[in-house]
């Protein structure tokens, strides 16, 4: 009698965990912007002839096969509610293994394998929402990490040693190509290069983790030596543009260049304070040199 009470419960625990087979017309959309948000959804394709058709004509190169009229069709999609239990999606593009909870909700983790692309991830899930995706290479080490935080998406990106090699940060709630922080690392885990696509600047690092570049907009670049110090800087003015020279620090020279005024003035600058300078008049094709009260010493032809 105990083997077969036994028996009766290792049934029922099979049957428990049982994954119900979806058809082929079924996916995941990891592209909308409800995924972005850590919202997954199953969909259907209406129309999932027309679909395979489109495919197929895609693969082929027929062209001539593809209209708008099919091409809407195809991509007719709805979302689905499931109710609780274990599933499995498994079409020509992907398989994905998953649960529903009692409130239809994700729960626990998912298995998806991009087949296209041969890559498997984990989904894991908090609250009915992606928390992390875990993507894998072919070989199984982990690639690459998201993490989920609000309108956030966290990237972690790793090397060989499974060593953080990249950082991406992406804003899903801001425009698409002014969303993302993106920060790169040397091999002993000291930032590399920032690119921010927000603020639009850029900033480069020493191993050292010392400030090497940074960049505003395209209009100011400032450089520095490993020890911290300025050694130049580039920026845009009103009518040209201006290339500041340093020092150990200290600025030494200053050359500003002036579009309309087709002017050229380079500044001479000892300890930091302004010795001289030159202004080269293309106009009026002449070199005009002032002291530092801006008194004219000197003037020759071009």
């Amino acid at each position: 009698m105990k083997r077969l009470f036994t028996f009766i419960a290792l049934g029922c625990a099979a049957f428990t965990f049982a994954q119900n087979q979806l058809g082929k017309q079924f996916f995941i959309d990891t592209k909308s912007d409800e995924f972005k948000r850590g919202i997954v959804e199953v969909k259907e394709y209406v129309n999932y002839d027309a679909y395979l058709q489109l495919q197929r004509n895609l693969k082929s190169g027929n062209s001539a096969g593809i209209n708008s009229d099919m091409i809407r069709q195809a991509y007719m999609t709805r979302k689905v509610a499931l109710p609780k239990g274990n599933y499995v999606i498994d079409n020509d593009e992907q398989r994905f293994e998953f649960e529903i909870g009692n409130n239809g909700q994700f729960v626990g983790e998912g298995q998806f394998e991009n087949k296209e692309k041969n890559l498997k991830s984990t989904y894991i899930f908090a609250n009915g929402k992606l928390s992390e995706i875990h993507i894998f290479n072919t070989e199984g080490r982990l690639r690459k990490k998201n993490i989920f935080k609000g309108n956030i998406i966290e990237g972690h990106v790793f090397d060989h040693a499974g060593k953080l090699a990249q950082k991406i940060e992406i804003h899903t709630n801001l425009k698409e190509g002014a969303d993302q922080v993106v920060t790169t690392y040397h091999k002993n885990g000291n930032p590399s290069k920032e690119v921010n696509t927000i603020k639009s600047t850029t900033k480069e690092f020493y191993q050292n983790g010392k400030l090497k570049l940074d960049q505003v907009d395209s209009k100011i670049t400032t450089k520095y030596d490993p020890t911290g110090k300025i050694t130049e800087k580039w920026y845009v003015t009103e009518n040209g543009n201006c290339r500041e020279t340093y020092d150990k620090g200290v600025i030494s020279q200053k050359t500003c260049e002036d579009r309309s005024t087709k002017e050229t003035t380079v500044s001479i600058y000892k300890n930091g304070k302004l010795d001289n300078y030159t202004v080269t008049d293309t106009k009026k094709k002449e070199v005009r040199k002032y002291d530092a009260s801006k008194k004219l010493i000197e003037t020759k032809k071009l």
